[in-house]
């Protein structure tokens, strides 16, 4: 079969500009509007394969649904003798690899621009229920004025907002894969945050952090090592801010990622601005909690020994001018559950005792207010031993997502992902934006919110004329 020179009567192929294991990608002109275009067609060989023909066909589905300014467009889509072909815009510029490859490490403005364009782009494909799965350098065009594109969405899928991928055949680069994705486990946006994390490492490193001889070697990394320190492999230096976000978004537990890639953005804005803030959360390994606990009861012990000996000095001289005997003190523990920080610590003062604090998140108990205590009141011990106390942070804040511009059922979609679950739709008549699509919103973008706060929508009905029909 030979390659057709123009496709559907409109599109005029100029010159290859890229292959890849199934397709290729040709420059065009468009003859209806005189535009540049790119066309990718399925190569020959594989347009008689159903499962070939089948995954085409479904990046050409989903592409052609999602609108974003990061996400390389899809127009036009379908088969002209037995060709298969899909029309994308035209990005003048190279891949992400390739600027990767000549200049090894990037600048830090750089990568932060970047990647927190990357992120907005993976929120909002999230948002429409796809996830990418082949997050990585090769698919990320950055165009002359430096903007990042992201294309090739042939192994992703959609998935309604409550489910995951499972049992799905491992697909993606191993070099940026996820853990879940080497197992064959579930997948969702927390993976492709996953793949974001390696590709922010390569570009500020110049080299991915796990190599192999074989793929097998270098996902039995991803599963069982972590991500080396990019400050330590960087020739530039890595504010502390920015190896977190790179340590929270690889972790191998998807439960101690970044929950949403807006999450992600939020942190990328403030990395270069407080390059030393601890605002970064990072969850506690068992193995390191166990580790902290045993340094703290080491602490104490030493503690304990250095106060025992000195306090056993000054009784032996009590005992031996004073002839008097001394028994192990006995302090009862008062109940200080639902009082103020404030308020225990000056009770503790008063009785001699010791107090650890651990501070949690809670809706139903006022923030600074005592939530639990360890042990219980009623209870005696010693004036060395800890009573421990959960104290309340209050409702955890969440910010606010940019949700202007996005469908309805996007934004209700985007809402739920950030842990809001309570908002109001508002129907207006709106001439300028097209009915079903979020034109305003309450609270603004950025905006901190408690999952209980009250959040609007207000959603476009279109003009006048319209809603009245």
């Amino acid at each position: 079969m030979q390659q057709i020179a123009l496709i559907a009567n409109r599109y005029r192929l100029i010159e290859q500009i890229d292959s890849g294991g199934f397709s290729q990608i040709y420059r065009a002109l468009d003859l209806k509007t005189d535009r540049e275009v790119a066309v990718k067609m399925l190569r020959q060989e594989y347009a008689k394969s159903a499962r070939h023909v089948s995954r085409f066909k479904k990046e050409c589905s989903i592409a052609l649904k999602l609108k974003h300014p990061n996400i390389v467009s899809v127009s036009d889509a379908g088969q002209e003798n037995g060709q298969y072909f899909m029309v994308m815009e035209y990005i003048d510029g190279r891949t992400l690899k390739h600027i990767i490859s000549i200049n090894e490490t990037l600048p830090l403005q750089f990568v932060v621009d970047v990647s927190k364009k990357l992120c907005m782009a993976l929120e909002y494909a999230h948002a429409k229920g796809v996830i990418h799965r082949d997050i990585k350098p090769q698919n990320v065009l950055i165009d002359l004025n430096g903007e990042p594109h992201l294309c090739d969405f042939g192994i992703a899928e959609r998935v309604r907002s409550e489910e995951a991928l499972q049992g799905e055949e491992v697909l993606g680069s191993v070099h940026y894969f996820s853990p879940e994705q080497a197992k064959g486990e579930q997948v969702d946006g927390r993976s492709d945050i996953y793949s974001l994390g390696i590709m922010m490492h390569e570009m500020l490193t110049g080299s991915v952090p796990f190599e192999g001889e074989t793929s097998m070697e270098i996902a039995l990394k991803h599963l069982n090592e972590q991500v080396p320190d990019a400050d330590a492999q960087s020739a530039e230096k890595v504010p502390r801010s920015l190896c977190r976000i790179l340590r929270k978004a690889t972790q191998k537990k998807k439960s101690d990622r970044y929950r949403s890639a807006f999450a992600m953005y939020r942190d990328l804005t403030r990395c270069l601005e407080e390059p030393d803030g601890d605002y970064v959360k990072l969850a506690i390994k068992r193995e390191e909690r166990a580790k902290i606990n045993e340094e703290k009861r080491h602490k104490k012990a030493i503690a304990i020994i250095v106060c025992a000996a000195v306090a056993l000095a000054g009784i032996v001289a009590a005992i031996v001018l004073c002839g008097a005997s001394v028994d192990n003190k006995k302090i009862f523990v008062p109940n200080v559950v639902n009082d103020t920080l404030e308020d225990a610590q000056a009770v503790f003062r008063e009785r001699g005792l010791v107090m650890e604090i651990t501070y949690v998140f809670d809706d139903t108990v006022g923030e600074g207010l005592v939530i639990s205590q360890e042990p219980q009141a009623g209870t005696s011990v010693e004036s060395t031993q800890s009573v421990m106390l959960t104290v309340s942070q209050g409702p955890e804040l969440i910010y606010m997502p940019e949700v202007i511009g996005l469908s309805e059922e996007e934004a209700k979609m985007l809402l739920t992902v950030e842990g809001i679950l309570r908002y109001d739709i508002i129907e207006e008549v709106n001439p300028e934006v097209p009915a079903g699509y979020v034109f305003a919103q309450i609270p603004d973008a950025e905006e901190q919110v408690t999952a209980d706060d009250d959040v609007v929508l207000k959603v476009s009905t279109g003009a006048a004329d319209a809603a009245e029909q």
